[in-house]
């Protein structure tokens, strides 16, 4: 009777820890559910975005860029403008891909993927960044992807670019409409090459009261 007892005692101590063990493991997860859900935020400050796609349809490469311009703004003022893009350029083209950054806005960062390759190749060889001194220029600067300078067939390939931008700060209320340029692709005619043949204009326009 006396050793019933006994086991009857350690099965309800047993159960007891069961049950505290797993009433713990409840709280702790609706706790962690509940401080995930208090601090992830999507898409925080975004006010506006903007897609394109632009394929060089004037030639017979296949060179495309299709891509997303997000604003973000705090306070009613922009604090970063960021171009997602994903890019195929042609191993025929020599040209790639170039975005114009208009006045007023400075390249905070760059990422890109390209070119993807079966190649042992490094991104930052495929990107040039090229900046006006000139403030009565319509772009402060512009950035080369996939550009062979020999104008010769170039590597080719895919990747993405993200594209971070920031204000000059003494020149942010006049971001109210701005545009960007993308160009893509190569040519040559009667000897003469030519580059960026497929051009297109994105066209931001931001209300600030």
């Amino acid at each position: 009777m006396i050793g019933k007892q006994r086991g009857w005692c350690v099965y309800k101590s047993i159960l007891v820890i069961l049950i505290t063990i797993v009433g713990a493991i409840f709280v702790y997860t609706i706790v962690m559910k509940e401080d995930l859900s208090s601090t992830l935020k999507i898409n925080e400050g975004i006010t506006k975005s903007k897609s394109f796609s632009i394929t060089s349809n004037s030639t017979d490469i296949e060179t495309s860029v299709k891509g997303t311009v997000f604003i973000k703004e705090f306070d009613r003022t922009i604090e970063k403008i960021q171009i997602v893009s994903y890019i195929e350029i042609d191993p025929n083209d020599w040209g790639g891909v170039a975005f114009y950054i208009p006045k007023h806005l400075n390249i905070k960062n760059i990422v890109s993927s390209y070119p993807e390759t079966e190649y042992e190749t490094t991104s930052d060889d495929y990107i040039a960044i090229f900046k006006s001194a000139k403030l009565e220029h319509e772009w402060s600067a512009f950035i080369e992807i996939g550009k062979d300078s020999s104008y010769e067939s170039a590597i080719g390939g895919s990747g993405m670019v993200v594209i971070d931008l920031i204000p000059d700060k003494k020149s942010t209320n006049q971001l109210e409409s701005f545009n960007f340029l993308v160009g893509i692709g190569s040519d040559e005619e009667n000897g003469i090459k030519i580059l960026h043949p497929d051009v297109i204009e994105i066209p931001i326009s931001i209300m600030i009261d």
